[in-house]
């Protein structure tokens, strides 16, 4: 059986209810659950929210959600492809056991979108969460959202709350907007050109990957500003150093060259978003009730 088509269902509903009340989520909060299921989440939501908004691609789920709350007035259900759905245009927080075969471009379309969540708590692989966290091969996703959110990993799952037991190591990541970001709106496009730009190159060291957007002289200057290694890799530098180097690079507008190099890197984030939407597949997890 392919792995992306395997479901681990989580066997104890006393515990999603622990987990939304540790949760900010409260009376007056609009809460999307992303591939609802069998609708445990939605329930426990709806006595804890304003309303709940449930989408399930799932022919014959979306049936069973119907009856199931055809009496519960504050659940909104929706038969549609979550990434085909639009966003709510008011503010509205997630609480969701997202399907894992489409991780990548869930959280791309939350948080790379023009109405991001205030707060969102999402049930997804161990590994997933590490890597928009900043760890391993995360070095990209990271750093789109920091300047804008605050990870942390809330609750380490046992594989033994989800039958069958996975083969995967399963957390709760919440994603919690700033309020005050740490780059202006006005920035927002050019910082995501900025930083797509460098990640996607095909260098092993900083000063390859930037060469054509730093002089020498700039580059070392910078190192020395921002404390980096010349010859050190990207998976050694801190998030406050990458913020440096754009900060730094934003310095230069006044530069002849600046547009040139705004040219350069036009587009670089449109390209990371293709690339992330073709890997491929992993395992997904779905709530029993």
């Amino acid at each position: 059986m392919d792995i992306s088509d395997s479901q681990n269902f989580l066997n104890d509903k006393w515990l999603v209810l622990e987990l939304i009340k540790k949760s900010s989520i409260n009376k007056n909060d609009i809460v999307l659950d992303i591939g609802a299921g069998e609708g445990i989440i939605s329930l426990i939501l709806s006595d804890l929210c304003k309303k709940v908004i449930a989408i399930e691609l799932d022919n014959n789920l979306f049936i069973k959600l119907k009856k199931k709350f055809e009496k519960i007035i504050n659940i909104e259900i929706i038969n549609r492809d979550f990434l085909s759905s639009s966003l709510p245009d008011l503010d509205y927080k997630v609480f969701s056991n997202i399907p894992f075969n489409q991780t990548s471009s869930i959280i791309n379309k939350l948080f790379f979108s023009q109405n991001p969540p205030q707060d969102s708590y999402l049930i997804i692989q161990k590994e997933a969460a590490l890597r928009f966290m900043g760890e391993g091969e995360g070095t990209l996703v990271s750093l789109l959202l920091k300047p804008f959110f605050n990870l942390s990993i809330l609750y380490n799952f046992k594989r033994t709350d989800f039958t069958p037991p996975p083969s995967v190591d399963i957390v709760l990541l919440r994603i919690q907007k700033l309020q005050c970001p740490l780059i202006s709106q006005d920035e927002l496009q050019l910082y995501k050109n900025f930083m797509s730009f460098i990640i996607l190159q095909q260098s092993s060291s900083l000063k390859k990957r930037v060469r054509r957007l730093f002089m020498p002289a700039e580059f070392y200057s910078i190192c020395k500003i921002l404390n980096l290694n010349p010859k050190g890799t990207i998976k050694k530098i801190a998030f406050e150093q990458w913020l440096g180097l754009f900060k730094y690079f934003l310095s230069l507008k006044n530069q002849k060259t600046f547009n040139n190099k705004i040219k350069l890197i036009q587009n670089s984030f449109k390209k990371y978003l293709s690339i992330k939407d073709n890997q491929p597949k992993v395992r997904k997890t779905r709530f029993k009730r």
